[in-house]
């Protein structure tokens, strides 16, 4: 098990302490949290990786799962082993990452929906992650990294959300320099390394 390979954990009983509704609010929170470092990290240092998800002109549930495998890696890697370290347990980590989940389904998801007022900075919506994915506005490039919590990028100078507006079309924005991506799956797969499918 992963406690068996990674024994030490930093604040496992001060954790275990608190009720378990409060365990699960804090992990999903630093699962976010760890989500905007790794999301922003990736569309620094690794977009040729990252860029997989952005490739599609179609917002939907599927988009959410739609990585390159060392996204997948990373992905999981970074975050579940992070909270284990922390000290959240087999349990909060499952309940945490299902919350995860859903989000990432709701904000992928094709549907015109953005929260009222100020829950828009609150709860991620829809309307809010489609700027993530906006192809031509400039002003929207880089911004919105959480998947729950747009307060998160609010923090962090990477909100954007105007209201009652939407993209007007969504995805790759071409860096300076790089080919194109293919649309095989070949094509996908070898992006990252910056060589040109021949399909």
């Amino acid at each position: 098990t992963i406690g068996q390979i990674f024994p030490y954990r930093m604040f496992d009983e001060r954790i275990q302490a608190l009720p378990f509704w409060m365990q699960l609010l804090l992990a999903v929170f630093l699962l976010d949290l760890f989500t905007y470092i790794r999301h922003r990290v990736m569309h620094i240092y690794l977009w040729r990786v990252h860029a997989i998800h952005h490739a599609t002109h179609y917002i939907n549930w599927l988009t959410g799962a739609r990585l390159h495998p060392v996204e997948v890696v990373i992905d999981i890697g970074f975050n579940l082993l992070v909270l284990h370290f922390i000290g959240f347990g087999g349990d909060g980590l499952a309940y945490a990452a299902s919350i995860m989940f859903f989000f990432n389904l709701l904000a992928h998801s094709n549907l015109n929906l953005e929260w009222p007022g100020f829950l828009r900075y609150i709860l991620a919506s829809p309307n809010y992650h489609r700027w993530h994915h906006a192809k031509t506005e400039t002003e929207a490039f880089d911004k919105n990294f959480i998947v729950v919590f747009p307060f998160i990028d609010v923090l962090f100078g990477t909100f954007y959300h105007p209201s009652r507006r939407l993209p007007k079309d969504y995805g790759i924005y071409q860096r300076e320099g790089e080919v194109p991506i293919q649309s095989s799956l070949w094509g996908h797969l070898i992006y990252p390394i910056g060589v040109k499918s021949r399909n």
